[in-house]
């Protein structure tokens, strides 16, 4: 349920961030310092989710290990 929660709200990510990038061709937005900044902090909201997930998957995995 959490996992899912997390890829959801991960691919969530990836697509606005991929949108604002389409919207944003020149990178004027993300070199203006405020906007710049938004752009900034979404980006490190993906890596720690992706992290995250990372985290979760590996600990299921090795919870699969020892039950075999």
């Amino acid at each position: 349920m959490y996992e899912e929660i997390i890829l959801q709200v991960n691919d969530k990510i990836d697509y606005v961030n991929k949108q604002l990038k389409l919207i944003d061709e020149k990178g004027t937005f993300e070199a203006d310092d405020e906007v710049g900044f938004f752009f900034q902090e979404l980006k490190e909201i993906g890596k720690i989710l992706d992290n995250l997930f990372e985290e979760v998957e590996d600990a299921s995995k090795e919870e699969e290990k020892k039950e075999e």
